[in-house]
């Protein structure tokens, strides 16, 4: 009984902490900084011999229209440069902007809470490949809401975004994700809002070669 009623006394306090907070509220870039160096996966398990990875992102991949595109030009996020551009946007406590307001193409986002994880989802329709990684990778799951059939087994998928956000509403981590993942002789590379899932690195295929880096966006109120 005891444990409940403390329970509800916190809950009552980060609530009126909550409605203190003056709406909307404007986060700007404070830091950018490599998460993991870049780490290289094959045969369900990972390479740490650097020269291995070193000649890895040397080498190139055939990215179509009689170009090679080299595997190091997919990372180095790192190194973006730090602006005075809003980046986020709380319009409410359950609510945010990604980037600048779009009521078509980028619209108000909602924000469910879990502690000092943020759980950010968009409400609008991507299309997705089956030839790129569905829900493979990374942490944070997109929303697979319908599909549909194309020629040569490939499919066409209809997600959301969901993608993850930690701290507050003064201060946030916000993880990315850059990848390149090489299956046969066909590339597919992806930078994103997400996290890497550890599990999936046994299920990288021998023959086959998944590079990574992870990044963090540290955010501040204006």
């Amino acid at each position: 009984m005891v444990g409940a009623f403390l329970l509800l006394v916190l809950w009552s306090c980060k609530k009126d902490q909550d409605e203190s907070i003056p709406f909307p509220r404007y986060l700007v870039m404070d830091y950018v900084k490599a998460k993991t160096p870049i780490r290289l996966f094959t045969a369900g398990k990972e390479i740490t011999d650097q020269s291995i990875i070193s000649a890895f992102l040397k080498d190139s991949t055939y990215t179509g229209f009689e170009r090679y595109t080299k595997h190091a030009s997919y990372f180095g996020y790192e190194k973006s440069p730090i602006t005075a551009d809003t980046l986020i946007t709380f319009t409410h406590s359950d609510s945010v902007v990604v980037g600048k307001f779009d009521v078509y193409s980028n619209p108000r986002r909602s924000v469910v809470r879990k502690g000092k994880e943020l759980v950010i989802i968009s409400p609008i329709y991507a299309i997705r490949l089956s030839n790129s990684p569905i829900n493979e990778i990374v942490k944070h799951n997109l929303i697979i809401e319908d599909y549909m059939h194309l020629p040569n087994e490939v499919r066409l998928y209809k997600v959301r975004e969901v993608y993850a956000a930690y701290g507050d509403y003064n201060q946030l981590e916000m993880p990315r994700i850059s990848y390149f993942y090489k299956r046969g002789n066909r590339g597919n590379s992806l930078s994103t809002l997400n996290e890497f899932d550890e599990s999936y690195i046994t299920k990288v295929a021998k023959g086959d070669t998944l590079v990574v880096q992870e990044y963090l966006l540290g955010l501040k109120a204006k």
